[in-house]
């Protein structure tokens, strides 16, 4: 939103949905407990990583929810978990933090959550039964 614009009542009531409040909890929580662990063990390039792919696998999911009754939907969330899991564990992350560090790894939280969110777009497309199926 811009200065002078205000809320169509739409907006309110989707910004006072107690499921986009749990989803902002949920994801504050898994960032930050990932950072604060990861520097806390001297591995803070680890955590600033990890908070990334956390947020676009997390951003890619809420994205996707409605497709939550489908069991390849939770075998391709748990693919992305592990894929990223192991990039986060095995690449060795350099331990420095500067400030705008956040806004340098956008590109890389983009390019993340459109591959993540395109795999399910995809399977979505492929699966026989899902919603946006072509059978």
């Amino acid at each position: 939103m811009h200065g002078g614009e205000r809320m169509n009542s739409t907006e309110i009531e989707q910004s006072k949905d107690p499921g986009n409040r749990k989803f902002g909890a949920i994801v504050g929580l898994c960032l930050g407990a990932a950072v604060f662990l990861s520097f806390m063990s001297g591995h803070g390039g680890r955590g600033i990583a990890a908070a990334v792919t956390i947020g676009a696998l997390l951003l890619a999911v809420r994205s996707c929810w409605k497709l939550r009754n489908q069991t390849w939907f939770w075998v391709a969330v748990g693919f992305w978990v592990a894929l990223h899991l192991s990039l986060v564990l095995f690449i060795p992350w350099p331990n420095m933090f500067y400030v705008g560090m956040n806004y340098a790894l956008l590109p890389v939280l983009a390019v993340d959550y459109g591959l993540v969110y395109g795999s399910f777009k995809l399977l979505e497309k492929m699966m026989p039964g899902a919603p946006g199926s072509r059978s």
